[in-house]
């Protein structure tokens, strides 16, 4: 088993530098998903001003209670589109960072104290036999998790 003064060691010389590189990627990737979110927000309050002007222009009003309204429900339906397209970008964004994180940093860490474990970064242990294991004395209200190791250190 490794030691802290090696594990301090391993941090100060290979983690760290990893670590500065890995926050520069989390500010670029928060820098981008609120571009893509101040982005998000602009078009959509220029088409919605558009869809009012053309309601204005179609029936003499901005809105009306009289009549379907139709630049206003194309522009209501389109919103709701973009908003999941928005939403699945930002996910998208930082479930790369996650698992660019991961790879750089947490593999390392567990690699660094044994070579052979095994470690999947989605997996985690079956709800059955974490109750089973008897840790905790009362059962989790809800259950999920990430980041398996898995092997033998040593010969235990």
């Amino acid at each position: 088993m490794k030691t802290e003064s090696e594990f301090k060691d391993y941090y100060r010389a290979t983690l760290l530098p990893l670590l500065k590189e890995m926050e520069k990627l989390r500010r670029k990737t928060r820098q981008k998903n609120f571009n893509t979110t101040i982005g998000f927000i602009v078009f959509i309050v220029v088409i919605a001003l558009v869809a009012f002007v053309v309601n204005r222009m179609i029936y003499g009003v901005w809105f009306t209670e009289r009549e379907a309204n139709v630049p206003v429900v194309i522009v209501l339906i389109a919103t709701i589109t973009l908003f999941f397209i928005y939403k699945g970008k930002i996910a998208s964004s930082k479930s790369r960072y996650v698992q660019t994180y991961k790879n750089a940093i947490i593999l390392p860490i567990v690699r660094f104290f044994e070579e052979t474990l095994i470690y999947n970064a989605k997996d985690f242990i079956r709800e059955h036999d974490f109750i089973n294991s008897n840790l905790f004395l009362h059962k989790p209200d809800s259950y999920r998790g990430d980041d398996l190791v898995s092997g033998k250190i040593r010969k235990n």
